[in-house]
């Protein structure tokens, strides 16, 4: 699996430049270059063997574009979860803004969210705090 998702982002930029695909696709493609590893994890039905291939429509499965990548989305999560948070601050950056360090004591959410709470209530109480509410109205949506 490590060795797919790290392949993924390589295949799709060279099937981009070599079949002259719209620069609008490294972010809004409705596909992916997989094999059948790929495919598995993603939960994309019809693939079979492990020559990569590009695979259409698959937005469906919450693919597509570099921010489908599933290494992205790996290296932008927590250790056990996925960080929403973190993801967004990338994509901030990603389109050229800069985001201010996180101020000193601000702590970081916990890995599990604590007994009765969501990770989107414990996002919310953090983002309450006026020392991080600066950055939240501009990484959270």
């Amino acid at each position: 699996m490590r060795d797919a998702l790290a392949e993924e982002p390589v295949r799709f930029f060279a099937d981009l430049l070599v079949n002259d695909r719209p620069v609008a696709d490294v972010i809004a493609a409705d596909a992916v270059v997989a094999n059948d590893v790929l495919a598995q994890h993603y939960g994309i039905p019809g693939v079979t063997g492990p020559e990569w291939r590009r695979v259409e429509k698959v937005s469906a499965y919450g693919r597509g574009g570099l921010l489908g990548f599933g290494a992205v989305l790996a290296k932008q999560s927590a250790a056990s979860r996925t960080s929403l948070v973190k993801r967004g601050a990338w994509v901030v950056q990603l389109v050229g803004e800069r985001l201010p360090k996180v101020p000193p004591g601000v702590p970081p959410l916990p890995e599990t969210p604590p007994d009765g709470l969501s990770v989107r209530q414990i996002t919310e109480r953090h983002r309450q705090d006026a020392a991080c509410a600066g950055c939240h109205v501009r990484i959270d949506p």
